[in-house]
């Protein structure tokens, strides 16, 4: 089968969509120079191609195979070939991205220079995106020990930022701050000016530091990313940045500055239509108001957010809110309201962090209405699961209720001994 020119492919993709050339170029280009590419007599810049893809709804790759082909046949570089690999990234079709970038490696089709090092990060890069993420380590490693002879400090930056990623996925959050530490150096050194990759990083190391819970310091990253954001007008992550914030100045208890964050969050989801996100933001309100004693408008931006997940059914969502919600029922002392709503709850749903938390608010209802039985079954639930999530501020409210418990049943020894627990877990959350 006969193999399509550059301009073949163009007059048969616009044919298929029934348009006449006027009718494609939309004044991008002239008409006359349409024609000029669909008879082969003009060659298309890389932009033309990325416009005529788009209007014609086609891939890239389907106009720009054969012409880097033709090109690295005659000019064995990796600049052509690493910015074919760019357009289709670009275009997100990263399985053709990683085979094009494989062929060219096992063919020996490129020279070791530093759009080598680049395809290398280009076909880790693509690897993240398809789950590969095991490859996409060791394509990474390699290079960043090729980068790092070119000094390419704008590679090496985007480089240990997607190996931040890669332990962000397993968790390792200590080596995802090193890495995000390596990939701000290397972007101040590069000169380039990537807002958007800087708000990323900082960002991102404000997370790590925030799971490895380091406050103060991830404070400080997330308060730069905001005012790089404002300077810039550059809005990315702004909400997310603001959410985290909330949760945790709500952490360190200063609900002033926690209720001030999450607020902008909401401010800022409502804005761009992210409607989960800002209901997330809205229970996340809510367990601040709740903790500041401001039960009211905790209920009422609750049921804003109930109301959302149960019309989304996203079920777990849903249960965790009405698990916040009986916490406040708890606080008003109707015991007996909040045993029966808790009835309601779909426990299976919840995560163990909050399934501990409402069994041992359940727990503290029939101790208050002296079931003793029914309490001890609920507290001692709630600190098996409590101590498997290592949640110390559950943890805490449970050695207080078991406290309260024994005291209540006259075994002083036993009550005192929940007690100093309590107060040793008290003295280490605020370490």
């Amino acid at each position: 089968m006969k193999k399509l020119t550059l301009g073949e492919k163009v007059r048969n993709a616009r044919l298929e969509k029934n348009l006449t050339q006027q009718e494609v170029v939309e004044g991008f280009i002239t008409r006359n120079m349409l024609s000029q590419i669909e008879n082969n007599v003009a060659r298309p810049s890389f932009k033309t191609i990325e416009f005529l893809s788009k209007r014609l709804n086609k891939p890239l790759s389907y106009f720009l195979d054969d012409l880097y082909e033709d090109k690295l046949h005659n000019e064995k570089s990796c600049r052509l070939a690493f910015q074919h690999s760019c357009f289709l990234i670009k275009n997100e079709e990263y399985k053709k991205c990683t085979d094009y970038i494989n062929k060219l490696i096992e063919t020996n089709q490129c020279d070791y220079d530093v759009y080598y090092a680049r395809l290398l990060y280009n076909l880790a890069n693509c690897y993240i995106n398809v789950d590969s993420i095991s490859t996409s380590y060791k394509l990474l490693k390699e290079s960043i020990n090729l980068l790092i002879n070119y000094e390419d400090h704008y590679y090496m930056s985007k480089s240990y930022y997607d190996l931040s990623f890669i332990y962000h996925t397993r968790k390792q959050f200590s080596y995802s701050e090193d890495c995000l530490n390596e990939a701000i150096s290397f972007l101040d050194k590069s000169h380039v000016n990537d807002t958007l990759l800087e708000l990323k990083l900082y960002y991102s190391l404000g997370y790590a530091l925030f799971e490895e819970h380091k406050y103060h310091e991830a404070i400080i990253q997330l308060q730069h990313s905001l005012k790089l954001s404002q300077n810039s007008k550059c809005y990315y992550n702004n909400g997310k940045t603001n959410m985290l914030l909330g949760l945790i100045y709500k952490q360190l208890r200063d609900f002033k500055n926690a209720i001030y964050h999450t607020k902008r969050a909401i401010h800022f989801f409502k804005f761009t239509e992210d409607y989960f996100l800002m209901a997330s933001c809205q229970k996340n309100l809510g367990n601040i108001l709740i903790l500041d004693n401001q039960l009211e408008s905790a209920n009422n931006i609750l049921h804003e957010a109930l109301e959302y997940f149960l019309k989304k059914d996203i079920l777990d969502k849903a249960s965790a809110i009405k698990s916040d919600l009986l916490s406040i029922l708890l606080k008003k002392e109707k015991f007996e309201d909040a045993i029966k709503f808790f009835n309601t709850i779909d426990i299976t749903t919840l995560s163990h962090s909050d399934k501990s938390s409402l069994l041992n608010n359940v727990g503290k209802c029939y101790l208050e209405l002296n079931d003793f039985n029914k309490a001890n079954a609920f507290l001692d639930q709630a600190f098996k699961l409590a101590k498997d999530t290592k949640d110390n501020h559950i943890i805490y409210s449970v050695y207080n209720n078991l406290a309260d418990y024994h005291s209540k049943t006259n075994d002083f020894q036993s009550a005192y001994s929940y007690s100093s627990k309590a107060q040793e877990i008290l003295k280490h959350i605020y370490n």
